[in-house]
């Protein structure tokens, strides 16, 4: 439940595709801030359209340069 996840950091990474985008979608019908990575940037903008507790920001996670941005 969202009380659970009061005052965590949620970070969702894969978020625009599979399970990754399910997840996303979940955590927008539950209501906490959460961020959440992907290199497609167009999945990733429409997802982020959803609700405005998730922020969106295009990863590789294969890319050291990109995680630490």
């Amino acid at each position: 439940s969202y009380r659970e996840l009061k005052g965590e950091a949620v970070l969702i990474t894969g978020g625009a595709n599979g399970i990754g985008q399910s997840t996303v979608e979940a955590f927008v019908n539950l209501g906490p801030r959460f961020y959440f990575c992907y290199v497609d940037v167009k999945g990733g903008r429409k997802l982020e359209k959803l609700g405005k507790q998730g922020l969106f920001e295009k990863a590789n996670l294969l890319k050291e340069a990109e995680i630490k941005k």
